[in-house]
């Protein structure tokens, strides 16, 4: 899926209902990597895609990534906290722990991946 500045005004509209726009509207699919004795098992792809963005949510003042779809539905979506570390895992694939495993997101366009990383550590 390629985003065209008609996804761009529709995620915008539907983000205003969540909280204040931080960084992104890029796309990706999501990634994921289960918890295993012996460390993470492999990624495997799942099927979400379409736009991340790095939200404040206006009524709790917390920080999110939220994943919408193209029908502009929040698809997925995860609380940063302190201890969540976003990690690069090359110029287009970036990942973060979660209770059960890890998640990754890969970028279409590696200028997307980076600004969102820089957002984060800011």
């Amino acid at each position: 899926m390629v985003l065209t500045a008609e996804d761009d005004q529709r995620v915008d509209a539907c983000i205003a209902e969540f909280g204040e726009y931080i960084a992104g509207a890029s796309q990706v699919a999501v990634f994921c990597a289960d918890f295993e004795e012996e460390g993470c098992g492999p990624w495997e792809e799942t099927d979400l895609e379409g736009m991340v963005v790095l939200m404040q949510d206006y009524s709790d003042n917390c920080y999110y990534f939220m994943l919408f779809n193209e029908m502009n539905e929040v698809v997925y979506e995860v609380q940063i906290v302190p201890e969540i570390d976003f990690m690069a895992e090359n110029s287009d694939f970036y990942s973060f722990e979660t209770l059960d495993g890890l998640v990754g997101f890969l970028f279409l366009d590696e200028n997307d991946a980076m600004e969102m990383f820089q957002a984060y550590k800011s």
